[in-house]
């Protein structure tokens, strides 16, 4: 019986690994769990054996269980790649669509309880009817423009964006107590000159209204078995909801108790204006120049 050299031995796995690697490509499509890990291992080791024999009945070279190891190593290290590139890429998806980094965040977020949050409310003025005959495609090119400039603004001041619903982002500030309140202002203000700069050189020119609240607010999962959202809800929202409906074009409209305004930045003067969604005495409306 003859030795068989290194180069024999690699050959006959390679060739074992190529007929592996068209079969996995083959079955790329499904979605392989431990039984399908398990069958393609035993292939693997299954079409080794096969090469060994057929190679000392040919040529008298016996490669033993050398390529079935090699082979089943192989394909275990494409296996490991595999999943963890589609971890990353699920990694990915949940950042950027549902602002988490895992699906077990998922649960611990809707299960965090409400905490003192400050909630505000961008809609960009004008584009309904600026986008009335424009292609959606074109449409929505523009609208991101606009929208990825308040999202930029938020995310320098600290700030989440929960949402965008329709041409309107939703963002929330937490973990810093009242600071919050303080954050959302300047991310308001930030947004409102980024939106006039995206202006100035766009063929439409759009405006902003925004409305902040803070208080007790929840994270929770809305919708149905199949489909659902991670969003919050509470009175701030729906208070810092009714004072952007109620904002005119580039106006910041705050909703907090009398006595924070005095230590919120920037200058804040009474807002006269009556928003029948907000129950008389719950908050002071105030806006921020």
């Amino acid at each position: 019986m003859r030795p068989v050299g290194a180069g024999a031995a690699l050959l006959a796995a390679a060739g074992v690994g190529a007929f592996l690697w068209a079969t996995t490509c083959a079955i790329g499509g499904i979605r392989r769990g431990v039984g399908v890990t398990a069958l393609l291992h035993a292939g693997a080791a299954f079409c080794a054996l096969a090469g060994s024999v057929g190679l000392y009945a040919r040529s008298g070279m016996w490669i033993g269980p050398s390529a079935s190891v090699l082979v089943s190593m192989g394909l275990l290290a494409v296996e490991l790649y595999s999943r963890a590139s589609r971890a990353g890429r699920l990694t990915a998806a949940l950042k950027r669509y549902a602002g988490v980094d895992s699906p077990d965040a998922v649960g611990m977020e809707a299960q965090a309880g409400a905490r003192d949050m400050a909630v505000m409310f961008v809609d960009l003025r004008g584009w309904t009817a600026a986008s009335y005959d424009m292609e959606p495609e074109a449409a929505a090119g523009l609208v991101n423009v606009y929208l990825s400039a308040v999202a930029d603004a938020v995310a320098e001041h600290g700030g989440r964006v929960e949402r965008f619903p329709g041409d309107a982002v939703l963002a929330v500030f937490e973990g810093r107590g009242p600071e919050d309140l303080s954050c959302s202002l300047r991310a308001a203000r930030a947004a409102r000159g980024a939106v006039r700069a995206v202006a100035e050189g766009q063929s439409i020119a759009l405006g902003v209204g925004i409305g902040i609240a803070y208080g007790r607010v929840a994270r929770v999962e809305l919708g149905g078995a199949e489909r659902s959202d991670l969003t919050v809800i509470g009175t701030a929202v729906n208070i810092a909801k009714a004072l952007e409906d109620a904002a005119a074009e580039d106006q910041v409209l705050v909703g907090v108790p009398a006595d924070w305004a005095r230590g919120l930045p920037g200058v804040l003067v009474p807002w006269s204006g009556r928003i029948a969604k907000i129950q008389p005495g719950t908050v002071q409306v105030f806006e921020t120049m």
